[in-house]
């Protein structure tokens, strides 16, 4: 005999079916898309990779890179003569930038120091791979004595590489000229030193920067130590950028 109780048990499970398909398909127009899912559970890898494709595009913008040092003053075109006997002039220093220093090859005094700069800073720019874009130039103030020759066995004798360096002498008039006009240098007449068999010619003992097209945008110390040789370092960066506009 069939109880009421059992008969309404009876007719329960279909309408219960019923609701838990249409909780089902509303939690199915409820669910975000697939793709949005997977941006929610990656959500923070697209952040980190977004982030270095900004930090790399805006690197260049947000570097601070200074100018160039003022133009000081410019080299005049006289013609000189290098270790190896060939020309050299204004028109052969186009192109590259220059660290120029001032010798003479008897110089009992400071001339060794001012080399062993030039030395320590072609080691400095071999070690940046700079070679092809700086080259260093070494003027004599004692042209009469100091012929190509001399020249030549003098940097052999210091050790120097060639390959990006040269040695310069030429007439008394053509080196006062360049170092006085060019780079607004005094040189001194010879002058003995007391109690020595040896002379001495006054002149600079700094170095110079020189830009492609031949104007001088600095001087340097050789006398304060590695910091004056730092700063002259990073003074070529805003010269070599210039001279790659400019070609």
């Amino acid at each position: 005999m069939r109880t009421p109780n059992a008969t309404a048990s009876s007719s329960n499970p279909p309408e219960a079916k019923k609701d838990t398909s249409d909780m089902e398909q509303l939690d199915q127009w409820d669910r975000p898309p697939d793709w949005i899912m997977f941006l929610r559970r990656h959500i923070w890898k697209f952040a980190v990779v977004f982030g270095i494709v900004m930090l790399t595009g805006l690197r260049p913008f947000l570097i601070h890179r200074p100018p160039a040092p003022e133009i000081m003053s410019t080299l005049p075109e006289v013609q000189l003569v290098d270790e190896n006997g060939q020309s050299f002039s204004r028109a052969s220093m186009r192109e590259k930038v220059w660290i120029v220093g001032f010798i003479f090859t008897r110089c009992p005094t400071v001339c060794p120091r001012v080399t062993q700069a030039m030395v320590e800073m072609q080691e400095m720019v071999r070690r940046a791979k700079l070679d092809d874009r700086v080259s260093l130039l070494s003027v004599t103030v004692d042209p009469e004595y100091d012929t190509p020759r001399i020249l030549h066995e003098y940097a052999n004798k210091v050790g120097v590489q060639l390959s990006n360096w040269h040695f310069v002498g030429g007439s008394t008039l053509a080196i006062r000229e360049f170092v006085s006009k060019g780079f607004m240098l005094d040189v001194g007449q010879k002058r003995s030193i007391e109690g020595e068999s040896t002379f001495d010619i006054s002149h600079s003992t700094k170095l110079a920067l020189v830009d492609a097209e031949g104007n001088v945008r600095g001087y340097f110390s050789t006398e304060d130590g590695p910091e004056e040789q730092e700063r002259l370092f990073q003074s070529l960066f805003p010269v070599i950028r210039l001279a790659s506009k400019d070609h």
